[in-house]
């Protein structure tokens, strides 16, 4: 059953954040971290987004810096999402499982 995501923070759009690149993939964004694969992953809860999953997944399981933190705004991670389709101010995606490192 996919996860349906809405705004969580006033100011965060998932929809021009998925389409802020010129480089798209199948209508994802290039991943902020990379530069390389598609942006198809959300980290929350801040939903800040445009992540490929090898990057995410990664981020999620640094313990070096003291916890996951989110590479943006660097608040803490708790669950990362797989987009799978984004439509004005929802976007739908499957929560993937793995162990995320905490501080």
């Amino acid at each position: 059953e996919p996860a349906v995501i809405g705004r969580p923070q006033e100011g965060v759009d998932l929809e021009t954040m998925s389409n802020r690149s010129s480089t798209n993939y199948n209508g994802y964004s290039q991943c902020v971290v990379c530069l390389d694969k598609p942006g198809c992953m959300v980290l929350l809860p801040c939903a800040h987004g445009s992540v490929c999953e090898e990057c995410a997944t990664r981020i999620a399981q640094n313990r070096a810096s003291g916890g996951a933190h989110c590479p943006h705004c660097r608040s803490g991670i708790e669950t990362l999402v797989k987009l799978h389709q984004v439509a004005g101010d929802l976007a739908r995606g499957v929560e993937v499982r793995i162990a995320i490192a905490r501080a």
